[in-house]
């Protein structure tokens, strides 16, 4: 469905004084390109490739997603795709409030002695919640090792609804936005969004779009749709 006129001058209305310009739009092309560019390197100084066994440079920039799925996509999963081709993947659904609280639940997601494994990049991590600050806090301590995060707006299951997070920050679009700009402010890497389509109403997706187009004025890098 085509946005409509209204719709439009709205979008051009809400660019206005945004971060939008500010946003590197080809930061994923770059990312890709970097890694790939250093794992052949790495190739041809450890390895005599074969031209059977030479990556197509069709593929260098072009994203092969391990998405985010909860308590599936952790490291020996990851591992795996990227042995496969994946060139790109995303942890496991992170509970920001939990991973900064609780020792445990933190070591499940997160060796902090010895770092991310350089074959494990390049690498985003998920994370939920309702809260900023929290969130925040929680890129912040892996902020280094990570090359973006990435906000869970897509969960619809009954326990994101008692959490308040995940599909259901969707419909309190002014705390999302606020989410958005305060992570895009405070962080030196790519914040992105996992949505769905707004739940209800007739006008579901212009709505959607419309939503769309705020987190993106508020500092958001990529918009994946679940």
């Amino acid at each position: 469905m085509a946005p409509s006129d209204d719709l439009n001058d709205a979008i051009g209305a809400s660019a206005e004084g945004s971060t939008r310009e500010k946003v590197d739009r080809n930061w994923l092309r770059n990312l890709l390109r970097r890694h790939h560019d250093q794992y052949q390197e790495q190739r041809r100084m450890s390895t005599s490739t074969s031209d059977e066994e030479k990556e197509d440079d069709i593929l260098k920039d072009k994203a092969l997603i391990v998405a985010p799925m909860v308590d599936q996509s952790d490291l020996p999963f990851r591992l795996l795709c990227r042995k496969h081709g994946a060139n790109l993947a995303f942890t496991p659904m992170i509970h920001a409030r939990l991973f900064i609280t609780k020792e445990a639940y933190k070591k499940k997601f997160w060796d902090f002695i010895h770092g991310t494994p350089k074959e494990d990049r390049p690498l985003i991590a998920q994370f939920c919640g309702d809260d900023p600050n929290v969130l925040l806090e929680a890129a912040k301590s892996i902020e280094h090792h990570v090359d973006g995060v990435d906000l869970n707006c897509g969960c619809p299951q009954g326990i994101a609804r008692r959490g308040n997070y995940g599909a259901y920050l969707l419909e309190q679009a002014d705390t999302l936005v606020n989410i958005v700009k305060t992570l895009s402010a405070s962080l030196t890497i790519p914040v992105t969004v996992k949505v769905r389509l707004l739940p209800t109403g007739e006008a579901r997706v212009e709505d959607s779009i419309r939503l769309y187009h705020r987190l993106v004025d508020a500092g958001a890098h990529m918009i994946t749709v679940h």
